[in-house]
């Protein structure tokens, strides 16, 4: 199961590694070369903006702790999903935004083949066969769908290199693969995806159980695994640490109900799409008959938008899997193991449609970190491409020993499904009575000519790709020549990569360079305060030349629908949460700000420093004033407001209400004549992550509340900014002749500290929200930072670990053969 040294030392020479680098540039060429870019879905409005202010820490050279644009504020570095610590952000200080964005996901696909590649070798496959396992892994519809949920894509890179790794380990004995697994898992642990990392590390406990190592016991490999593991989390701690924090005061603090944890299963009905391309319509024409898959996807699109592996991929694995070779190079009990993971990675993105899925969510510990049940089939895309690999090597390695009983059972099989194939796609082709009925169960309400003709093409396609292996493998039998092993791999290749086509559209960059009219008026308006836009109506006609999806995304972002503001850079509030970890007190608020009638809308929108908001409604209400008519592809008329009575970034006022319970906050802050400006309603600070950890007798002691009777007039109070603002640090110098609180339009967050005169004081939660303190009479200097005690304790955890792995590496200490 492994090959030679002197071969691992050549590898770098080997054509078919550098034929798959150049595959991986031509394919991608329209982005990298043609001035073209990935935008679908969550690239556009989450990831490239978070990339885009990487960008701007990197010019400003500045630590990427806090992001000021996201939903009035919210952590940065600290949130997992952003991928501070990714090794492929230097591309973000080198290069221009979009040059940076794309070369980025195509190295990612381009290492996911390249890691696939090295493993394959290391197993013994020949050169040509590595390159198509690599191909199966890096282009798979699966895989190339991860391009628009970068953070699984980053993840899944490290997947085939963790198993190169652990496999050397224990081939070896070289203590210095276990360090390198040690390392790229904390990689793998900081690129935002906690359900791809937790399906790794469990890959590798099973690969290490069921492969031959006669010199490790079982019980020393599961000890070997348990101190992986633990290195890797120690590792990781400045990342998980700072995140753990997060989640607690955010809305997954309380957990995903089961609808949520169970989102976007794989319909049963969906699963002919591992096998035929195209099985659910064009995505590149949403709203229109061309694209049907709706029917059978959970929202628009699914997440996952192709499952497709390929039926002669599946056929190859499933003989990789339960047949026998000699010399039989992987241990059959190994081979099934990979089988079974394939199959039960499948089971599982079922999610909802299993009896027994809602007993799991119930009873198994952190199963709800996997929120889509589609991601476990994540899993199962690199055990598909390696046994596809090993049967591949039965008959065209080196020392093939497959038997003719066996050989003529495969090619019944394959001549069978081949013929099997051909009518079906006839019959799709002539819409046969057969054809119509499976139209019809599958996706009833779909226009049956055009969907008849695209299923055609696709089971056409899979009949063309089965009938050429069949006739290749037929030949073989009778005729062994070099060449035919290449056209193997070419008729895979081009199965994947055809099929794979359509997956990630690609738009010019001006569409979203260009800067639609509304962030001219809104950042000439705007000041120092946020932008609100109110939720987008249902009933919505789009004016579009065509029905390229492009046209749909570039309509948002000049309606600057949801989040898409953070995209140009302004700073908005009481949007929906873009990853579930906004805090709960202002994911409720954003339902009041959609909700409310606008007497009591303004209000809050005040308290939340709201300068501008854009909406449908037409508001004349006093303190209202309207700038802008805002022209969009569509029926919508939108209107753009200046909220004349919004609070500053810090307010001081002397009249405060202390309120015990959610309904006094809400009847306070939405009663007719609440003015922020002059008022707040305080709750009692909540405890930070480390203190809540005390008893709660404890806890009480961290605040006591200001005394509500010292009440004066607030005329004679003067603030003034200090110029020299961050995004994570502020401060003020407040001069007051009377005591009050000093009021911040920021939300309550953890990990912030306030200091008065270089002391640090309690933070209240102020009009349900934000956050606010006591203050004295006097002159005082205000400082407030972001600098959470979870970030320093983290490092520091990080750093130890990292010495402890550097000791047990280079030592060898627990990790030798006995």
């Amino acid at each position: 199961m492994m090959i030679q040294n002197s071969s691992r030392r050549s590898i770098l020479k080997e054509k078919e590694l550098w034929l798959l680098v150049a595959l991986c540039l031509g394919y991608f060429y329209r982005p990298l070369f043609l001035g073209e870019t990935f935008f679908f879905r969550d690239l556009y409005s989450a990831f490239l903006p978070q990339k885009q202010l990487l960008a701007d820490f990197f010019a400003a050279r500045e630590f990427p702790l806090w992001n000021p644009y996201l939903n009035g504020g919210q952590a940065y570095l600290t949130s997992i999903a952003n991928a501070v610590f990714d090794p492929f952000n230097v591309l973000y200080a080198l290069l221009p935004l979009f040059d940076a964005f794309n070369l980025h996901i195509v190295l990612l696909v381009m290492l996911m083949t390249v890691f696939a590649y090295l493993v394959s070798r290391e197993l013994g496959f020949q050169p040509l066969t590595s390159a198509i396992a690599g191909v199966l892994f890096g282009f798979s519809g699966y895989t190339l769908s991860l391009i628009n949920v970068l953070n699984l894509l980053r993840a899944i890179v490290y997947l085939p290199l963790l198993l190169y790794e652990w496999q050397r380990f224990f081939a070896t004995g070289k203590t210095r693969w276990f360090g390198a697994a040690v390392l790229t898992g904390a990689l793998q642990v900081c690129t935002g995806a906690p359900e791809i990392t937790s399906l790794s590390v469990l890959f590798l406990l099973g690969w290490c159980l069921f492969s031959s190592y006669p010199r490790y016991s079982t019980m020393r490999k599961v000890l070997i695994w348990c101190v992986l593991l633990v290195c890797i989390t120690g590792i990781a701690a400045i990342q998980l640490l700072p995140s753990l924090e997060i989640m607690q005061y955010s809305s997954r603090a309380e957990g995903l109900s089961f609808a949520e944890f169970s989102y976007w299963s794989v319909f049963p009905k969906q699963l002919p799409a591992l096998v035929f391309p195209g099985f659910l319509g064009d995505f590149d024409a949403p709203g229109t008959s061309e694209y049907w898959g709706s029917a059978l996807t959970d929202g628009e699109f699914p997440c996952i938008l192709s499952l497709y592996i390929g039926a002669i991929t599946l056929f190859l694995a499933l003989v990789g899997g339960i047949y026998r070779c000699k010399p039989d190079k992987w241990p059959l009990r190994l081979r099934l193991f990979l089988l079974c993971l394939i199959g039960t990675s499948l089971l599982l993105s079922l999610g909802r449609f299993l009896p027994f899925f809602h007993w799991l969510y119930a009873h198994v510990p952190l199963i709800t970190i996997f929120r889509y049940p589609v991601k476990f089939f994540s899993i199962g895309i690199l055990p598909i491409a390696l046994l596809a690999g090993y049967a591949i090597e039965m008959s065209f390695g080196e020392h093939t020993g497959v038997e003719t009983g066996t050989r003529k059972v495969f090619l019944s099989v394959l001549w069978s499904v081949g013929v099997s194939l051909g009518f079906l796609a006839l019959a799709f082709m002539t819409s046969h009575p057969l054809a119509v009925r499976m139209q019809g169960f599958f996706f009833p309400e779909a226009d049956q000519e055009i969907l008849l003709r695209g299923l055609a093409r696709g089971c056409t396609h899979t009949m063309v790709v089965w009938l050429a292996v069949t006739f290749l493998y037929q030949y073989r039998s009778l005729y062994k020549r070099r060449w035919q092993h290449w056209m193997l791999a070419a008729i895979l290749i081009c199965d994947v990569l055809a099929a794979g086509r359509v997956v990630n559209p690609t738009a010019s960059r001006e569409f979203l360079t260009t800067v639609p009219a509304a962030v001219h008026h809104v950042h000439e308006h705007i000041g120092n305060g946020r932008f609100f836009r109110t939720d987008l109506p249902q009933n919505v006609s789009l004016r579009m030349p065509s029905h390229e999806l492009i046209w749909k995304y570039r309509w948002s972002l000049e309606a600057l629908a949801s989040y898409l503001a953070a995209f140009y850079r302004i700073p908005f509030i009481f949007h929906h949460d873009l990853v579930g970890l906004m805090p709960p007190e202002i994911l409720k608020l954003h339902g009041f700000a959609n909700t409310l009638p606008w007497e009591q809308r303004l209000p809050l929108l005040a308290a939340g420093g709201v300068s501008v908001f854009l909406t449908e409604d037409v508001v004349d209400l006093p303190g209202v004033r309207k700038v802008a008519d805002i022209p969009t592809r569509s029926n919508l008329r939108s209107f753009l407001y200046v909220h004349e009575k919004t609070a500053a970034p810090v307010e001081f006022v002397t009249t405060w209400t202390l309120a015990g319970s959610e309904t006094e906050v809400f009847t306070t802050l939405f009663a007719p004549g609440y003015d922020p400006r002059h008022e707040v309603v305080l709750q009692s600070p909540k405890p930070s992550f480390l203190f809540s950890l005390l008893p709660e007798r404890f806890q009480s002691l961290q605040a006591q509340p200001p005394d509500t009777s010292l009440k004066c007039d607030a005329s004679q109070v003067r603030i003034i900014p200090d110029t020299h603002r961050t995004p994570y640090s502020a401060s003020s110098f407040v001069s007051s002749r009377c005591p009050g609180v000093l009021v911040f339009s920021e939300p309550c967050y953890p990990g912030w500290k306030i200091s008065v005169d270089g002391k640090n004081v309690p933070i209240w939660r102020a009009n349900y929200g934000f956050s606010a303190i006591f203050l004295p009479e006097g002159t005082h200097t205000v400082k407030r930072s972001y600098c959470p005690d979870t970030l320093i304790i983290g490092a520091i955890c990080s750093i130890h670990f990292l010495l402890i792995t550097a000791f047990i590496t280079y030592t060898g200490f627990f990790l030798r053969r006995r």
